[in-house]
């Protein structure tokens, strides 16, 4: 009990990335792009960020591109508006991490095939 509580400042990268993520201009990744991640990155969208989704599943990339939604909370209208506003975006590689100043993994974790062992 009597410790007091001490500022911690933060580093100026922090400072940067707050200022970024207050004025919507920070850029964020969302590795997966089901259940989980489509919604999301839609979300983070919506709010004015900048999304790239990410996902090995090529035709969920196609759908994302290409404004179709493979989700059912998921609106193809709204997929339109992000796309045509330059919001939202997906791709397979994983060479756009590094401009990234967030990183999301959304994952179920749900195999809907699982292998035998």
């Amino acid at each position: 009990m009597g410790r007091g509580t001490r500022s911690v400042s933060a580093s100026q990268p922090l400072r940067q990335l707050a200022k970024r993520i207050e004025a919507r201009t920070a850029r964020v990744a969302v590795i997966g792009l089901g259940y989980v991640g489509l919604p999301l990155a839609v979300e983070f969208a919506k709010e004015g960020f900048r999304v790239t989704g990410i996902d090995l599943d090529p035709a969920r990339v196609s759908g994302v591109n290409r404004a179709r939604s493979y989700i059912l909370d998921v609106p193809s209208g709204d997929l339109q508006s992000l796309r045509r506003a330059h919001r939202l975006r997906a791709t397979s590689s994983f060479d756009v991490l590094g401009a990234q100043d967030a990183v999301l993994v959304a994952d179920a974790g749900v195999e809907l095939h699982p292998h035998p062992h």
